[in-house]
């Protein structure tokens, strides 16, 4: 799928968000997005694809969030040191 780290997307909030950091796990992507306009407005969302559209669909799920949460970190944490060198 073509949503990768730092792209923007606009979600049917109206709202822009900056991929913030992208993982896959199970089998499904999931992406860290934060409001580029209010960082304090971020959402933990799956990435799916249905009849060639992409779709974006916010988690609410606890449970998932809290075991994506250490992966989103790593993925960040990569991607920041590779920038540094």
């Amino acid at each position: 799928m073509n949503i990768s780290e730092e792209k923007i997307i606009t979600l049917n909030d109206g709202n822009e968000y900056v991929v913030v950091s992208k993982v896959d796990f199970e089998g499904s992507d999931y992406v860290y997005i934060v409001d580029i306009n209010n960082s304090s407005n971020f959402k933990f969302a799956r990435i799916g694809e249905e009849n060639s559209q992409i779709f974006v669909s916010e988690l609410e799920d606890t449970d998932l969030i809290n075991i994506l949460i250490p992966l989103f970190y790593d993925s960040s944490k990569k991607y920041l040191d590779n920038l540094e060198q």
